[in-house]
């Protein structure tokens, strides 16, 4: 899975280079700056394009076969990804991405924060336009590309949906539940980064409502599965491998299921020294390895690595439902399973 990802990977980035070089040929003033700093930021190395491989093989799930275009429209996912993480990174203040400064961060040096802000939301409204543009100048048919247009106006609001839920969730005064974090897994992770990219590729091939519908069956439990591995990884994984800081999502206050367990299973010992922890603006090394050890402790790491096993067991069975796919298709989507539960990245 690793090598496919790879190589496809290097597709889509010469691809989305030589259109970036394009667009910042023709730039004036300081929107050629604007565009020379979102395409190093859209190309930074350490980006898997798991949503334009995704467009790749739902494609070829269902018989497509013009390989030019369609990487030429899975490059538009990964303008319409710079978009939602520079925005992303101001509403959650970080300052790293992929190992480097976040968009944000990199233009506060001509003036200020603001200045920083105000530019980064620009640059990603900017890369929103791209994403619109690039998919536009594919030769798929006009039927075919206004279904795709349908279904990414569709993932734009739901992931704007699944954004309000997780920036509510730490502020509300009821208790967060398991049903509210799943329900945030499910419209900011799931349907964005599987589901629509699956949609979109298959919908470029011919596919009916039916596999539409198989699709989102297996994308779905694996989609939150990948993002429960995700909050794991960034209480637990390493700094230089996924490339933002460890503990990030505990000093922003986020409700993720790992942090829900341990507050469910942390005894009162434990549970004053979380709450002391959480929502501090800083959080040492220190501390961070006595929140490992009480998610260690309280069981809730162990918990939550089931529950992300149980959802990928959950996408394989679902195979099944997917008749009318490809063999070679079928086989990427069960290999993918295995490499979302056991990532380190």
């Amino acid at each position: 899975m690793r090598e496919q990802l790879k190589k496809y990977k290097t597709k889509v980035e010469q691809k989305l280079a030589g259109f970036f070089d394009k667009k910042i040929a023709d730039a004036k003033g300081f929107n050629k700056e604007i565009l020379k700093h979102l395409k190093e930021f859209t190309l930074r190395g350490k980006s898997k394009r798991i949503r334009a491989f995704l467009i790749f093989t739902g494609y070829e799930a269902f018989g497509g076969g013009n390989q030019k275009e369609i990487v030429k429209a899975s490059m538009s996912i990964e303008l319409i990804h710079s978009f939602f993480l520079i925005h992303d990174d101001i509403i959650d203040q970080d300052e790293l991405r992929r190992g480097k400064p976040t968009f944000h961060k990199g233009f506060e040096k001509y003036k200020d924060k603001h200045f920083g802000e105000s530019i980064a939301i620009i640059a990603g409204d900017i890369a929103h336009t791209l994403a619109i543009e690039s998919f536009l100048s594919t030769n798929f048919s006009l039927g075919k590309k206004l279904k795709v247009l349908q279904k990414i106006n569709q993932m734009i609001l739901d992931s704007c949906e699944g954004e309000n839920l997780d920036i509510l969730l730490p502020v509300q005064k009821k208790q967060s539940s398991q049903k509210d974090i799943l329900r945030v897994y499910e419209y900011k992770t799931a349907k964005y980064t599987f589901e629509a990219p699956l949609h979109i590729g298959a919908l470029l091939a011919g596919a009916t409502d039916k596999d539409l519908k198989a699709l989102s069956d297996y994308s779905i439990p694996l989609g939150i599965a990948f993002q429960i591995q995700d909050d794991i990884l960034g209480v637990f994984g390493d700094e230089r491998e996924i490339g933002k800081p460890v503990g990030s999502d505990i000093r922003e206050g986020k409700k993720t299921l790992l942090v829900w367990k341990a507050l469910q299973s942390a005894n009162q010992t434990q549970k004053k020294k979380l709450s002391q922890i959480f929502n501090q603006e800083k959080i040492s090394k220190k501390e961070v390895n006595e929140i490992r050890q009480i998610m260690i402790d309280s069981g809730a790491l162990g918990w939550t690595q089931d529950n992300a096993k149980k959802l990928g067991y959950g996408a394989q069975k679902q195979i099944s439902s997917l008749s009318r796919i490809n063999p070679k298709a079928k086989k990427v989507l069960l290999e993918l399973i295995d490499y979302i539960i056991n990532r380190t990245n």
